[in-house]
């Protein structure tokens, strides 16, 4: 029990973590290379002579890195030259723990309706109520559980 409470506990640190006032701020629509770049004055011919490169080069990297194609090596050597850091970060669009909740309680839904389909076709169909009772119970084991994202099959009957 105590890897899930550091796991929640780790979960909680991380969500206020990516929750900070820098990650909300949205790409530069032209990319942070030419936003950087002009902000401090810097030409793309001056910023290709730092990476041995044409201002051509430079202009197509922009390019590359507003259309969400640039190579990250090539990233990482324009964040060198421009005396930058490169933090790459992905942001869940809600808490890490409303995703696991999430997916718990649709792998509970699941699993009761494969059992339930199949005890009906032997002939021990249980009413809805009995479900019901049953998803609350599946959907807390879940949340403690370390397969709760990939296919539960050999557990599904365990949990009923």
């Amino acid at each position: 029990m105590t890897v899930i409470k550091d796991r929640a506990a780790s979960a909680t640190a991380l969500d206020q973590q990516l929750n900070s006032p820098i990650l909300a701020t949205p790409i530069a629509k032209q990319g942070w290379i030419r936003t950087i770049r002009n902000a401090i004055g810097m030409t793309a011919d001056d910023l290709g002579l730092r990476l041995g490169v044409s201002g051509t080069a430079v202009r197509l990297l922009e390019k590359s890195e507003a259309n969400s194609t640039i190579q990250l090596d090539s990233l990482q050597r324009v964040a060198n030259a421009l005396d930058c850091d490169v933090v790459i970060t992905l942001k869940p669009r809600s808490t890490l723990a409303k995703m696991v909740q999430r997916q718990a309680r649709m792998r509970a839904h699941e699993i009761a309706q494969r059992v339930s389909v199949t005890m009906a076709l032997e002939d021990q169909a249980v009413g809805s109520d009995f479900i019901h009772s049953k998803i609350e119970s599946i959907y807390e084991e879940l949340l403690n559980s370390r397969g709760l994202w990939h296919e539960i099959v050999a557990a599904e009957t365990e949990l009923l």
